[in-house]
C-alpha cells in the first residue's frame, strides 16, 4: 500500500514538473513572437500599431495571425 502511494505521488510530481516545463516554454514562445512582432513593426514604420498592440491583447494576436508569427 505504501509502494502504491509512493508511485502516485512519484507520477503526480513527474506531471507537475511537466505542467510547470510547457508553462516556461510557453512563456518563451509568447516572449520571442512579441519580440518578432513587434521588431516587423518598428521595420514598417508602424509605431501605432506598436502601441495598439502594447495595449489590445485582441488586436497583438490579430496581428500576429496576419504576419504568420501565431503559434497554431
Amino acid at each position: 500500500m505504501i509502494e502504491l502511494f509512493n508511485q502516485e505521488h512519484a507520477v503526480q510530481a513527474y506531471g507537475k514538473s511537466m505542467q510547470e516545463k510547457g508553462i516556461k516554454i510557453g512563456e518563451k514562445n509568447g516572449k520571442k513572437q512579441l519580440a518578432q512582432l513587434f521588431a516587423k513593426l518598428f521595420a514598417l514604420g508602424k509605431t501605432e500599431d506598436a502601441e495598439k498592440v502594447s495595449k489590445d491583447p485582441e488586436y497583438m494576436e490579430k496581428l500576429l495571425k496576419e504576419y504568420g508569427l501565431a503559434e497554431g
